[in-house]
């Protein structure tokens, strides 16, 4: 694994001020402040304050995570104010979900909104309320907001003109006059607006804002269609803040294959490497005997941003004498934390609980559990002991209903992680959840475990996959892999079955099936939750052998399995073993003596 470093740039987002009125200004394109507060260089005052830990990318502008992050604005913005524009460039991720506001200022009242104005993007509206929903002076457009692209939203309000108005890049694109319902900003709360924010809802049920914002904007006044226009990126502002946005994740402590970015805010990036031989033009990295130095550049329309890749030497590993296992145990708050064990020498069957069977790692986003409906938590090490900072990563479409052990495998083919998972799908329309579906087994593809492809359908066999674990006969290049059937209906068990294939991402027609009903016929109870390994040459077991540990959940807890013959698909349980006391679904890896020793010794 990988430790990730952003790169980040400071940059004007290079548009013009309209002259005027302008009352909060946030850029949003600098480094992150050290006090937690975003000054207003407008010169008013009106400082912010970032609420969680988004993360200020530079030119990319102001990330915020859709959990927790967001900047609160200073209270009672509107006082006096008989009109007012907001307006600021934003970028709402893919894996935006629910109702959301993109700024919000005005007042929760009982956890709703109780006066506020807003622009929100699902679909693209604005309105300004005296209440809540229901009294709200809407601007109304038809579309959603473009997800994964930057766009300028502005909304005005003029009380005296008596007139509303929604813009998108510049253009009028809702809006109405003469309504009973367009009041003065002034009037909401009195003056008095203590819940004014950027990514957040005045209605706590809300969702918070997935995406990143920059050059916030708050005038006293309704600004002109012309004045409108003039605070608009410009073809090559755009340009240019897409070069400075422009990120290599481990570009300063390369370790494997990088994801170089094609596209960024709608321009291509062409990518040239000074030693193709060490990292190709699409990212493929090959290590060298001594660490290496070479010039990445990416190129939109003739411009380049040049990087400097520090390619590590290729690592000199000793024999895997070992293994770590990492697991959680069960459904509650503690069960839902990373447990590690670690074999007793190089022995499979017979293992140690480290930490004192206390949790090593704890999730802090999401629900701070480790199973959320859409997404994965990741954190990274080079050493099993000492991890990164976690991140909470989307990867199940909107339709997902659950999120079901992650596992990921490295594909040889395309040179990248394939992180695969159980979901239930349900209906484009079926928000709620209510209709009736079944689990399939999906997958994404990465490279760092920081940028992800869509997610695509790897297992649909009209009936329920849970499950799936893989390994490769290295020695012939052939994939197993084990999957929980819950349908039962063409396996005639609910178990686990082994398939084979030579493509491991290959649909499910591009798989044989070998074995059914494998715990049922090695005498174990229901079994799910399957973990694939090869056993280590030297182990005092045999280093011919391959382990399926599975969770026999109502009974023993995990168990071992045992074959000498990965083809032949016929599992035994062995005559003695010692595993930890409660694990559910977990992974085993092969490690070194000496990583074996410093894991073991640093959580006894």
């Amino acid at each position: 694994m990988r430790i990730i470093r952003l790169l980040a740039l400071a940059l004007a987002t290079g548009v013009a001020h309209a002259q005027g009125g302008l009352i909060l200004h946030y850029p949003l394109t600098g480094n992150a402040p050290a006090d937690g507060i975003i000054p207003d260089v407008s010169g008013n005052g009106n400082d912010g304050k970032v609420v969680g830990a988004p993360q200020f990318t530079g030119a990319a502008g102001l990330r915020l995570d859709g959990v927790d992050d967001h900047v609160a604005l200073p209270n009672d913005l509107m006082r006096g104010l008989d009109a007012i524009t907001v307006s600021t460039q934003v970028l709402v991720r893919a894996e935006q979900s629910g109702n959301y506001f993109i700024f919000g200022l005005g007042v929760t009242s009982n956890a709703d909104g109780n006066g506020y104005v807003f622009v929100t993007g699902n679909p693209y509206r604005a309105a300004i309320s005296s209440g809540n929903w229901e009294l709200e002076a809407e601007s109304r457009t038809d579309a959603n907001l473009p997800r994964d692209a930057w766009k300028t939203v502005t909304y005005t309000v003029d009380s005296k003109a008596d007139t509303v108005a929604l813009y998108l890049d510049g253009e009028r694109v809702a809006g109405h006059t003469n309504s009973n319902r367009i009041i003065a900003p002034s009037t909401i709360g009195g003056g008095s607006t203590p819940n004014n924010y950027l990514g957040r809802s005045q209605y706590t049920a809300d969702s918070f804002l997935a995406g990143s914002v920059r050059d916030f904007r708050v005038y006293n006044r309704a600004l002109t269609e012309a004045e409108i226009a003039q605070i608009q990126p410009n073809e090559e502002n755009r340009r240019d803040v897409a070069l400075a946005s422009l990120t290599v994740v481990n570009v300063d402590d390369v370790r494997g294959n990088l994801f170089l970015p094609d596209n960024v805010d709608g321009f291509e990036v062409i990518w040239t490497s000074s030693d193709p031989d060490v990292i190709s033009a699409d990212g493929i990295v090959n290590r060298q005997s001594s660490d290496v130095e070479v010039k990445l550049t990416g190129i939109i329309e003739n411009n380049g941003r040049e990087f400097t890749a520090k390619v590590r030497k290729a690592a000199d590993l000793a024999p895997f004498e070992g293994y770590a296992f990492s697991y959680f145990t069960g459904n509650s708050r503690d069960g839902e934390r990373i447990y590690f064990a670690a074999s007793e020498g190089n022995n499979a069957l017979k293992w140690r609980e480290l930490n004192g069977g206390r949790p090593v790692l704890s999730s802090t986003k999401g629900t701070t559990g480790l199973r959320d409906p859409r997404y994965l938590e990741v954190w990274e090490s080079h050493d099993l002991v000492n991890w990164s900072a976690q991140r909470h990563v989307l990867v199940s479409p909107s339709t997902a209903g659950n999120t079901w052990a992650p596992e990921a495998f490295y594909d040889d083919e395309i040179g990248a992680y394939v992180v695969f998972w159980a979901s239930s799908l349900y209906g484009e329309n079926d928000g709620s959840h209510t209709g009736s579906t079944y689990h399939r087994m999906l997958y994404v593809t990465t490279r760092d475990f920081v940028s992800f492809s869509e997610p695509q359908v790897w297992q649909d066999a009209g009936m329920s996959r849970i499950d799936t674990t893989v390994v490769r006969d290295e020695a012939n290049g052939v994939y197993y892999r084990f999957t929980k059937d819950e349908g039962a209906r063409a396996t005639g068990c609910t178990d686990i079955i082994q398939e084979r294939s030579t493509k491991l991402r290959g649909p499910i027609s591009e798989w044989t099936q070998i074995a059914t009903c494998i715990g049922k016929n090695a005498g174990t109870t229901a079994v799910e939750g399957p973990s694939i390994f090869k056993a280590n040459e030297g182990d005092v077991n045999g280093g011919d052998k391959y382990y399926l540990f599975v969770d026999e959940y109502g009974d023993r807890g995990y168990v071992p399995l045992e074959t000498s013959d990965i083809a032949g698909g016929k599992w035994k349980l062995p005559a003695n073993w010692n595993l930890p006391r409660s694990p559910r679904h977990g992974t085993v890896i092969p490690v070194t003596a000496e990583e074996l020793s410093f894991l073991s010794g640093s959580l006894s």
